[in-house]
């Protein structure tokens, strides 16, 4: 008997139509169609924005059916982001009933599962190569470590921050994770090493997971969801894959109904698949690049005053508290010409914007605007990092190449700072490999 004339018992007939619509809902909210088309024209289209589905329905149904306003909450685990999945949920269970009660007599949907498959597959692959190429050009986690983040207390930093500093310490671990990724995107484009994709993607996606729930970061459900088509893809394979790797059987081969009837079709539709893949792969790949360009070329200038100085004198009239005991200024850290970390007594860094007159020897530190609560990037990477909400304005005078002295005022407060730059070498910037130790 044909596959396509078997007759599904009621419960996976059930299950199908549940996990249809919701992972259909979940590609659709995942916009791989946007991303292909901005891939394509550099442009997004307003009308593929995930707002124009969900940014009245979501807050609607949480004021109405869970009594929570999430107005301007949005992305990663964000309380928009929970009531959508509950939304999602809600509206795969009422879709399912309803197409349960009109759809009772089909007797299976093989078909309907190879196109849910190959949506599927495309989108988890779009996923995957954005995943991926955000590693293999490696400033997704902000490295290398800055002398900021080199010089930030231990104790201060989130695990959210942490697992970032992880990541970033290693240049070579994080472009392996991100081969790891583009690898199980390749192999779902291609239809018949999709089965190797899926188990790739279930032991990346897997340890992504389980780092963003255990260090806490932010995007446990995408994560999660991801996870789960994974395994969706792999599942009907299971009692085969068990057959052969735990009871040492011997298997058949699968035999599946194609998309269409015509041999032609069924031809068209590969070519599409692998063309289209291979668009996203290629044009996300050179996006990244582009942005990798920028990034480094932003990071490449250093400040005048590049180094880590330690703050020997410390006078500020009238010894405000928002200066003195814990809040005292320990040390300055310079990087890039528009920035300064101040560093308290107690290890707590505050970031605050510079600007420096080299040919007046002025200096001028405003406090640093909150990160956009999108930002993951910035807010992890940064995290421990406190706003410095004081301007100061100074002379500085260097008397030694190693010796700086700050003349004039914090927030009005008269101050006279001297400062020593101390060698900034650190072991965890050694990236060798020592195959013997």
């Amino acid at each position: 008997m044909q596959e396509a004339e078997l007759r599904w018992n009621l419960t996976t007939r059930v299950a199908f139509r549940f996990v249809f619509v919701y992972l259909g809902l979940m590609c659709l909210n995942l916009n791989l169609i946007q991303d292909i088309i901005f891939i394509i024209t550099g442009k997004f289209l307003k009308w593929g924005s995930v707002d124009l589905l969900w940014r009245n329905s979501v807050p609607w149904f949480g004021r109405h059916f869970l009594h929570v306003n999430i107005a301007g909450s949005r992305g990663g685990d964000s309380p928009f982001a929970w009531v959508q999945f509950l939304f999602m949920l809600v509206i795969a269970a009422t879709a399912t009933v309803v197409w349960s009660v009109l759809d009772r007599a089909r007797p299976n949907y093989a078909r309907l599962h190879q196109w849910l498959r190959v949506v599927v597959r495309l989108t988890l692959a779009g996923a995957m190569i954005s995943y991926g190429a955000n590693k293999v050009y490696p400033f997704q986690f902000g490295g290398p470590l800055s002398l900021s983040r080199l010089s930030t207390s231990l104790g201060s930093l989130t695990s959210a921050a942490m697992l970032w500093a992880f990541m970033a310490a290693s240049t070579g671990y994080t472009i392996f994770s991100g081969l790891a990724e583009l690898t199980s995107a390749i192999l779902l484009i291609v239809p018949r090493l999709a089965n190797l994709g899926a188990l790739v993607v279930i032991g990346v996606m897997a340890n992504v997971f389980a780092l963003n729930v255990f260090y806490d970061v932010e995007v446990k459900i995408y994560s999660f969801q991801y996870l789960m088509m994974g395994v969706f893809l792999i599942a009907p394979e299971l009692r085969r894959l068990a057959d052969v790797l735990v009871f040492n059987r011997t298997v058949q081969s699968a035999v599946r109904p194609q998309l269409f009837q015509r041999r032609l079709m069924n031809r068209i539709a590969l070519v599409a698949q692998l063309v289209l893949g291979g668009l996203f792969l290629v044009g996300s790949l050179h996006a990244q690049g582009k942005d990798y360009a920028s990034w480094r070329e932003y990071l490449a200038p250093k400040s005048p005053l590049y180094g880590i100085w330690i703050v020997n004198d410390f006078e500020v009239a009238g010894s405000p508290p928002a200066l003195s005991g814990e809040k005292r200024w320990h040390r300055l850290i310079f990087e890039d010409p528009r920035s300064v970390y101040v560093v308290s007594s107690i290890g707590e860094t505050y970031a605050a914007e510079l600007n420096l007159d080299d040919k007046q020897n002025r200096l001028t530190f405003t406090h640093q605007p909150q990160f956009d609560a999108d930002d993951k990037q910035s807010a992890l990477t940064l995290s421990g990092i406190a706003n410095l909400n004081l301007k100061a304005n100074f002379h500085f005078e260097r008397p030694q190449p190693d010796e700086l002295v700050l003349d004039g005022d914090i927030a009005d407060n008269k101050a006279h700072i001297v400062l020593q730059r101390v060698e900034s070498k650190f072991p965890l910037t050694d990236s060798a490999i020592h195959w013997v130790q």
